[in-house]
């Protein structure tokens, strides 16, 4: 190329492509592995806010944890110490358990309501060859609970033990109702028109028509007697899921009054609880056993542990006797059906303030089944018998 000119425009052009084809770089080789560069096989969990515990907290129970061994004392929180349960509603155990007056005769009142929510049912003969329930609600309440009739003298007893309030439909005036007012004064409801819709007769004025919700009887009596709203002391009673060693099969008890008034507990394997029949008279006073209903929940009656508490008796009149309860501190004989078992036990009552306890004879906490819990209160006279292997018979006498 002679043209100078020429040349060096072709020489700049040369070095500009050149400049623009530069090949591209060769990767940098990868480092040795530095010492945040590779995960470990289990990365380490992220940090919590909250430290964990140096401890174990104690489970929080619910109604769907399986039942723990608790009591006599020290209950959790939210544990019933009535059954050994967790409740839904903890507030529930800062209020006065109710305690309810339920016919079992005439007959025609049966079957009752609300029974299958009690915690407990206390069972005591009125006279007459006629027995009564008193049921006891506190884990729980029930919203129609009855029929409900008049107050006997151990009410009096009971319901100061508990610290209750007691919902009943008349009374003695000159031998039980004075009892009740001296040691329940505003705590003993009676039904009256004023006491709706706690306590009220629902219509037909007759010995079958009062009844109770028991969340309402507990909020009136708060408010009428300016109760505390703290949780009653109510330690005493001791519940464990496996049941006691030793003891006789058990797999029926039934209580019988007289010929004509019979109720009888089956235990039934499925369940593991103990079913309730009560007897019908017939035609020619023939007896036959039938299943005993909650009519508001339409299920025969189950309970997990049913009680033969022998206490001493006093006739007062046909229709009124008085019960001894407080002050027994060396203890009566009781007899504990659980879990298809019989296991023989002392009750006690070491105040006039603190609920029935249960002990074995060698003076250790009787273990109950986690649980609601039937008591009958027999005369100390009264029988208990095995008719055959696993058949027991209870057969009432006073005193």
């Amino acid at each position: 190329m002679h043209n100078p000119r020429l040349w060096r425009l072709a020489l700049c052009l040369s070095l500009m492509l050149s400049a623009c084809a530069a090949p591209t770089p060769a990767p940098v080789p990868t480092a040795p592995a530095a010492p945040t560069a590779v995960p470990s096989q289990t990365p380490s969990p992220a940090p919590s806010l909250t430290p964990p515990p140096t401890t174990s907290p104690s489970p929080i129970p619910s109604l769907t944890a399986l039942p723990q061994a608790v009591g006599p004392s020290n209950f959790p929180s939210a544990v019933n110490p009535l059954t050994g349960l967790p409740v839904s509603d903890p507030a529930l155990l800062s209020r006065p358990p109710v305690f309810v007056k339920i016919a079992n005769f005439p007959r025609e009142s049966r079957p009752q309501s609300g029974l299958s929510k009690a915690d407990l049912v206390f069972n005591d003969y009125i006279g007459e060859g006629t027995d009564r329930f008193t049921a006891v609600y506190y884990g729980q309440d029930a919203a129609k609970v009855g029929p409900i009739r008049s107050a006997r003298r151990v009410d009096a007893q009971l319901v100061r033990m508990y610290q209750g309030i007691l919902a009943y439909a008349g009374a003695d005036p000159e031998r039980v109702f004075p009892l009740l007012d001296r040691h329940l004064g505003q705590r003993a409801v009676n039904a009256a028109p004023a006491t709706c819709p706690a306590l009220c007769d629902v219509g037909p004025h007759t010995v079958f028509s009062v009844f109770a919700d028991t969340a309402l009887v507990s909020r009136y009596a708060v408010e009428e007697s300016k109760l505390a709203s703290t949780r009653p002391a109510l330690d005493g009673m001791a519940f464990d899921p496996l049941p006691p060693s030793g003891g006789l099969e058990g797999a029926q008890v039934s209580v019988t009054f007289n010929a004509f008034n019979k109720g009888l507990w089956k235990y039934d394997p499925a369940s593991q609880r103990y079913l309730r029949w009560q007897e019908s008279v017939g035609e020619e006073n023939s007896i036959s056993m039938l299943p005993l209903t909650d009519r508001a929940a339409g299920i025969q009656l189950a309970f997990d542990n049913v009680i033969i508490a022998f206490a001493p008796y006093e006739t007062i009149a046909p229709t009124l006797l008085d019960i001894t309860i407080w002050y027994n501190q060396d203890g009566r004989r009781a007899v504990l059906f659980r879990n298809g078992t019989a296991y023989e036990g002392l009750w006690r009552a070491p105040s006039a303030d603190r609920p029935m306890q249960f002990w074995t004879p060698q003076g250790q906490p009787l273990a109950l089944k986690p649980g609601n819990t039937w008591i009958v209160l027999a005369g100390v006279s009264s029988t208990l018998t095995q008719d055959a292997p696993g058949i027991w018979n209870m057969t009432f006498s006073t005193p």
